[in-house]
């Protein structure tokens, strides 16, 4: 039986997350780690593949109360990178993986992108992104954005106003998306409503919910999973 931790940087972020996962694979054994709750960080050796969910933080604020205990998720994810072991940022995690990396994050409200965006796939060969089309809808919610790429990253897609939409690490199995893959159509819009963005809610590409699924099975992939 496969392990998979999934690092929650705050509240709601886990459970989508995980149902997503049991759609690839029931059998997974899916743990969470609460680092907003500033849980002790459990034990890199006893899980097979990790995935950092999104927040509300930016990785600049990470050293200030209430983000401080971020310190601690990024301890972890030096050990989840020193093991070689698969791992996946979504979201904020995809900006705190490029930031330990070298690459720069920033905060950057004339690219915000707070709706059903489409992105283009600039590297299909890219395991992450395998059986998937070139260009699909996803849901974006952020206002920071990787602004310059980690030395060693391969940028995988993009969208009409962020250039790094998704990396990989070349020589190693990390991977993330500033999307979330997590959210079906009817989650995403039900966030959108509830945060104040009516205008995002709309209909999408019923692919989407076939494209999260892919690119959520080729990361479990990577640890013998086959859906």
């Amino acid at each position: 039986m496969k392990k998979v931790l999934i690092i929650a940087n705050w509240e709601n972020r886990a459970p989508d997350i995980r149902r997503s996962l049991l759609k690839v694979d029931k059998s997974l054994k899916i743990s969470t780690y609460h680092a907003f709750l500033r849980e002790e960080a459990p034990t890199v050796a006893k899980f097979d593949a990790f995935i950092i969910s999104g927040g509300p933080m930016g990785v600049y604020q990470i050293n200030k109360s209430p983000y401080d205990f971020v310190l601690a998720v990024v301890e972890l994810t030096k050990q989840i990178i020193a093991s070689n072991k698969p791992l996946l940022g979504i979201c904020f995690g995809h900006q705190l993986i490029a930031q330990m990396m070298g690459g720069l994050v920033v905060r950057d409200e004339a690219k915000e992108e707070i709706g059903w965006t489409k992105m283009a796939v600039l590297e299909p060969v890219s395991p992450l992104l395998k059986d998937v089309p070139r260009e699909f809808e996803t849901f974006m919610y952020h206002t920071d954005r990787v602004a310059a790429v980690p030395k060693g990253a391969k940028v995988l897609m993009k969208s009409g106003q962020v250039d790094v939409g998704a990396l990989e690490y070349l020589g190693k199995p990390i991977f993330s998306v500033q999307f979330h893959p997590e959210y079906d159509e009817s989650t995403g819009n039900a966030i959108y409503a509830s945060e104040g963005h009516p205008k995002a809610v709309r209909k999408v590409s019923e692919t989407w919910e076939r494209n999260r699924q892919q690119i959520l099975a080729n990361f479990l992939k990577m640890i013998g999973i086959v859906a």
